[in-house]
């Protein structure tokens, strides 16, 4: 008995062992059919105009998909449904889709028959665009699978999955400048953000120029095409690129005039200086010193002739007067 016992025991054991090795493949089989959805957004974050793809992709070992139902949900408010494209994971079938309500249908139906292969990876991308005037604010997504077949018509279960999007408002075009200041110079005109052309007047000793930059928006942002200049007495084009949040760019230009320079040139300014001046007379040349080529100040000019008889008179005087008073003597002595 207790041999038949033992024997009994160890069949048991077998047939168990059996058994665990024929259901452990069938279960696992079991649970890679159920469909795995995903749904991911083409951006976390949109604003009004721009178009966010939802796509959707499935997970699992699904060996063939005759047909599935499923919706999408979203905000009719803020997303306007604009198209569906299969990808390479739809197989040979067709795809319809209506919306109404903000809520997307799609029907997967293969017409030929005996069911067709959808491979773990992206199905198809859903296409909306943010309607103008939605309100700021995280939307979601909702894929939701409500009955898929496969080539047996048996069901595979259903499966869900979201995603977010959030809603933004519009990006800034301010790409005006606030304040734009050289480090030498004078700007001309004066600066204004709406004046986008101007003429700065430097030194001939002065290389570079550089320009201190404030964007009247904040996330703009500015850049100079260069700083240093040309030679002397040649110009030099500085341009400033304002570039907005939303790409709009504006453009400022500065001319830089860099003096030639020379002591000659600055001599020259000084003996003529605008709206007119003393002139050094004929013969003057440039290798005569500069005292000689300034006019001293003095009292206006006086006739040389008439000083010089001025003077003689001045000489003669006494001598007059002795004259004169002689002559008057001998008249009196006379008469006595």
């Amino acid at each position: 008995m207790r041999g038949k016992g033992k024997t009994l025991c160890a069949l048991l054991l077998v047939l168990l062992f059996f058994f665990a090795l024929w259901g452990v493949p069938a279960a696992a089989q079991g649970g890679k059919s159920q469909p795995v959805l995903s749904a991911r957004a083409s951006s976390e974050a949109a604003y009004a105009g721009q178009k966010v793809e939802i796509l959707v992709s499935v997970g699992g070992l699904l060996k063939s998909v005759s047909c599935f139902d499923m919706e999408i949900q979203a905000d009719p408010d803020r997303f306007t449904f604009k198209k569906i494209t299969p990808l390479a994971g739809m197989g040979k079938a067709e795809l319809s889709c209506h919306t109404a309500g903000g809520v997307s249908y799609l029907v997967y139906c293969d017409r030929e028959g005996g069911g067709s292969p959808v491979h773990e990876g992206a199905l198809f991308s859903v296409t909306y665009t943010v309607r103008e005037g939605a309100s700021p604010g995280q939307v979601q997504f909702l894929v939701q699978c409500t009955g898929m077949g496969d080539g047996k018509a048996e069901q595979l279960g259903v499966s869900s999955a979201k995603c977010a999007v959030t809603v933004t408002s519009p990006p800034s075009g301010n790409a005006l400048l606030r304040r734009m200041t050289p480090d030498n110079g004078r700007l001309v005109p004066a600066f204004s953000p709406q004046v986008f052309s101007y003429t700065l007047e430097v030194s001939a000793e002065t290389e570079r120029v550089k320009l201190a930059l404030k964007t009247a928006e904040a996330q703009a942002v500015a850049k100079v095409n260069r700083e240093t200049l040309g030679g002397k007495g040649k110009s030099t084009r500085l341009v400033v690129t304002v570039t907005a949040p939303d790409r709009s760019v504006k453009k400022y230009i500065i001319t830089v005039l860099r003096k030639k320079g020379g002591k000659a040139a600055n001599l020259e300014e000084v003996q003529n200086p605008p709206g007119g001046g003393a002139k050094p007379p004929p013969g003057n040349t440039g290798n005569q010193g500069a005292g000689q080529n300034l006019k001293p100040l003095h009292a206006p000019d006086f006739p040389l002739g008439l000083a010089a008889m001025l003077f003689a008179l001045t000489l003669a005087m006494p001598f007059l007067f002795r004259w004169l008073y002689g002559m008057t003597g001998e008249k009196g002595r006379v008469k006595s």
